[in-house]
């Protein structure tokens, strides 16, 4: 049984008209939905938490799925792309991220991207100190450069 890993685009919704993204896995077999049904799914309201806030979800891009990762890094590129407010994905399919979520993808974004603060996400020229990151400095951050923290739950404890 081999697996694929799909993204997803929907326009948004009235109160939130930004494009939003979704990174799914699925596992193809004989006796199993194929891809096409499963964006219908999402479609009709039966996927994620995340996928059931818009509509009109469609399949952008279809990947063969090397490893257990693979969507995570996917959605990771995604969130630091377009923003936490507009991906999810992989094992981040859930409308509210914990703050120790949170702490996860910045440590991954930090961790591919070598020019950002693996503590606080700050790009390293302009960090003001990076010996002393805190919270505080993470929660800006997030408001700052990922557009806003409307869909991450509780402070950030990294």
């Amino acid at each position: 049984m081999s697996s694929l890993v799909y993204l997803l685009r929907a326009d948004g919704c009235p109160y939130y008209p930004h494009q939003v993204y979704f990174v799914g896995v699925h596992e193809t077999r004989f006796e199993g939905p194929r891809l096409e049904e499963v964006v219908a799914r999402h479609n009709a309201g039966l996927g994620s938490t995340w996928t059931r806030r818009f509509s009109g979800w469609e399949l952008r891009d279809v990947f063969r799925r090397e490893d257990q990762s693979d969507a995570n890094d996917r959605a990771t590129r995604l969130m630091y792309r377009h923003g936490l407010c507009r991906a999810r994905g992989g094992q981040w399919a859930e409308d509210a991220l914990s703050p120790e979520d949170v702490c996860e993808i910045v440590r991954r974004v930090a961790a591919t991207y070598r020019h950002l603060c693996p503590r606080c996400g700050f790009a390293l020229a302009n960090h003001p100190r990076p010996d002393v990151c805190t919270a505080v400095q993470y929660a800006a951050w997030v408001r700052q450069s990922w557009g806003g923290s409307a869909f991450v739950a509780g402070d950030v404890p990294c």
